[in-house]
């Protein structure tokens, strides 16, 4: 984990903490969408998961502002269920700000 809190460091634009969150996701393409799940945040690095889909990748934060690639693979077979991911296995690209501050806990 990095060394320091980047509050401590004047630096909480340029940083987020490493540790496990929470995420909901809506789609914006013209077609409706969500998505809950959890995501580790380590170091430039993202893993997480849903209830059908887990994530590994990369992320900056700058700005107040997200870039993130993700490859995104299904681990479960969404019966009954449209997911807006078609395939098994496919990348993501993250871009946008930072909605909310998270919780201290």
């Amino acid at each position: 984990m990095s060394t320091g809190d980047a509050s401590e460091r004047g630096d909480v634009q340029n940083s987020v903490r490493n540790g496990l969150y929470i995420f909901e996701i809506e789609m914006r393409d013209g077609k409706r969408g969500q998505a809950k799940g959890v995501v580790v945040l380590c170091d430039g690095r993202i893993m997480g998961g849903d209830s059908y889909f887990y994530y590994t990748g990369s992320y900056t934060f700058r700005n107040g502002k997200w870039r993130g690639d993700m490859t995104v693979n299904q681990h479960t077979e969404a019966v009954g269920k449209t997911l807006r991911l078609r395939r098994q296995r496919g990348d993501l690209r993250l871009l946008g700000p930072l909605l909310r501050r998270p919780r201290r806990g």
